[in-house]
């Protein structure tokens, strides 16, 4: 509705931006989430489907505050982990929840 809205009052120039803009963010965190859910499956062979998801989710709250830029390059790492390591290097708040998360 409020995009509808704003192509009506703008233009659609600036609602296929907005658009793009919203895709964009919505595939970095959709990269972000198989990324984690392939590194908790591989470090948590023996969790529970739901602790394994409970473990999903407290790594990508650690994610939540970062834009997409800082997404795309914690993510261009070479493997979840490195990414991981890059996150406390650049935050160094985030290593004690980020150790929790996975027990």
């Amino acid at each position: 509705m409020i995009r509808t809205t704003l192509a009506l009052l703008l233009g659609p120039a600036l609602a296929l931006s907005l658009a793009a803009a919203g895709n964009a963010q919505s595939t970095v965190d959709q990269r972000l989430a198989e990324e984690a859910a392939a590194f908790v499956a591989d470090e948590a062979d023996g969790a529970s489907p739901a602790e394994r998801e409970t473990m999903v989710a407290c790594l990508l709250a650690e994610f939540a505050g970062l834009d997409d830029t800082e997404k795309e390059t914690l993510l261009a790492e070479d493997d979840f982990e490195d990414s991981l390591d890059a996150l406390i290097m650049a935050h160094p708040e985030t290593e004690d929840a980020l150790e929790n998360c996975l027990g």
